[in-house]
């Protein structure tokens, strides 16, 4: 279907706001450009990019735990943070690899 017979909407139940967007082929080469630029620069965090394999240890972690609340990788990156998001203590060490590519915490319970 041509982009100019596709309407564009955004909707954002939390403001509440809906607003309509351009969508034409000059857009849709834009978001292509820009999804291939964002593959690039994700691709060069792989240790081999043909078979698609990252090293844990080769990605920051914030270390701003409230912001992991909303992060999808926080069961890898920091598991001893509940999938409700809550931090189960007040001081959490930071997690750090372990074998196989697992994440371990070394805080104490």
């Amino acid at each position: 279907m041509s982009p100019a017979r596709t309407d564009l909407i955004e909707v954002n139940l939390r403001e509440p706001t809906v607003t309509t967007h351009r969508w034409d082929d000059d857009r849709l080469a834009a978001v292509r450009d820009q999804l291939r630029l964002s593959i690039r620069a994700m691709k060069a965090y792989l240790a081999d990019p043909d078979a698609n394999l990252a090293l844990v240890d080769g990605f920051e972690r914030t270390e701003e735990l409230r912001i992991c609340r909303w992060c999808n990788f926080r069961a890898v990156c920091r598991p001893e943070i509940s999938s409700e998001g809550g931090v189960p203590q007040a001081s959490i060490a930071p997690a750090k690899p372990a074998l196989g590519g697992v994440l371990e915490s070394d805080h104490l319970s």
